[in-house]
């Protein structure tokens, strides 16, 4: 197991706060202005988002994962959200949001999905070579 793997769930579930939260609040802004939404609504992230976590476990408590694995676990997890976030709207909007709106959340969610990935994965490329710099410039001082 991973030792932090604690500090990486908090950071990877800040990530997919953000991601969803961003989703909801682009299409909100753009098709919701007048809708009125009760206070309570304001922690349906957070609960949310738990439970978009729960693929991600075994990112957590396997060391060592495949490509394909780790393919399936994004996949997963992406199927949840979408359907968690399609799942949201609906409870908070009700019947007032018309049926396109749930086609563009489906593509709102999925942009910021793989933007979340890219800029991920470039921070722990560019984290990675910056160690591997370091490293090698031990080796060539030793």
């Amino acid at each position: 197991m991973e030792k932090n793997w604690v500090k990486k769930f908090l950071w990877d579930y800040m990530i997919v706060q953000f991601q969803v939260t961003l989703s909801i609040g682009v299409v909100g802004t753009l098709f919701a202005r007048d809708v009125a939404i009760d206070f309570r609504y304001f922690f349906l992230p957070l609960v949310l988002g738990v439970i978009y976590m729960l693929p991600c476990l075994p990112l957590y408590f396997k060391e060592d994962m495949t490509v394909i694995q780790v393919w399936l676990q994004r996949v997963v997890e992406l199927i949840l959200i979408e359907a968690g976030t399609q799942w949201a709207v609906r409870l908070v909007f009700d019947d007032r949001m018309p049926k396109f709106v749930y086609v563009v959340l489906i593509f709102s969610v999925l942009i910021f999905d793989i933007l979340t990935y890219v800029i991920r994965d470039y921070l722990e490329i560019k984290e990675v070579d910056e160690l591997n710099e370091k490293l090698s410039s031990m080796t060539v001082e030793e």
